[in-house]
């Protein structure tokens, strides 16, 4: 995560909202919100939730997406 401190107070990087991530990778709006109830992804993209608000760290979503990289060569 990149970190960093302001008179001791330690604050990532950009942080990625719910309607910033799926408009991003062109998912439902409501997709996040499914994932996160279902469990599905939890330690791939894991989130930060403060009240009723959620966000991703750039790290966390850097992580998801080489970790649902896949690479497909053609067969002859």
């Amino acid at each position: 995560m990149n970190l960093k401190s302001n008179e001791g107070i330690i604050v990532p990087g950009k942080l990625w909202s719910d309607a910033d991530l799926t408009a991003f990778l062109k998912l439902h709006p409501r997709t996040l919100a499914q994932w996160r109830y279902l469990g599905k992804f939890k330690n791939e993209l894991p989130y930060i939730k403060i009240g009723k608000t959620v966000r991703y760290t750039d790290e966390a979503v850097a992580k998801f997406l080489q970790s649902n990289l896949s690479v497909y060569s053609a067969k002859d």
